[in-house]
């Protein structure tokens, strides 16, 4: 009887991951884009895609999800490279070149997120955790 309690329990753990992986599928290559900008490196970028949708795996069993899918999405992402970000700057070899490597990390992660994701101010803003206005300026200083 527990046996056949604990394979119920692990069916329904593989459906609903299966459940969620076809539901980020439309969103990976956004996800990816911003990764990739980030970093510039390929393999770097996909080892990133990777721990994302690890880390995504790991929250869908704690966190709602089913409204806010892309913004629930984008902020797991944005959370793993404001983790792994200064570990690749110190890793890199001098030869590798960083994509507007004179701009801070959050500046860049606003502008990509704006710019290659489309998202909306409000959305970056939540994402974020910083109001509209400093989304607004990040934009334009990225732009310059």
């Amino acid at each position: 009887m527990v046996k056949a309690f604990k394979n119920a329990i692990r069916r329904r753990r593989e459906r609903s991951r299966e459940a969620l992986l076809q539901r980020l599928e439309g969103e990976l290559d956004g996800i990816y884009d911003l990764i990739f900008q980030m970093c510039g490196d390929g393999v770097h970028s996909l080892q990133l895609l990777e721990r994302v949708l690890r880390r995504c795996m790991t929250l869908s069993k704690r966190e709602r999800y089913e409204r806010y899918l892309r913004l629930w999405a984008f902020g797991v992402t944005v959370d793993c490279l404001r983790r792994a970000y200064p570990r690749f700057l110190a890793e890199r070899t001098a030869d590798q070149t960083v994509p507007f490597e004179f701009l801070t990390m959050d500046d860049k992660l606003i502008f990509f997120l704006h710019d290659r994701a489309r998202l909306s101010y409000e959305e970056i803003a939540a994402i974020m955790n910083c109001p509209i206005g400093t989304v607004r300026s990040r934009i334009f200083r990225a732009r310059e």
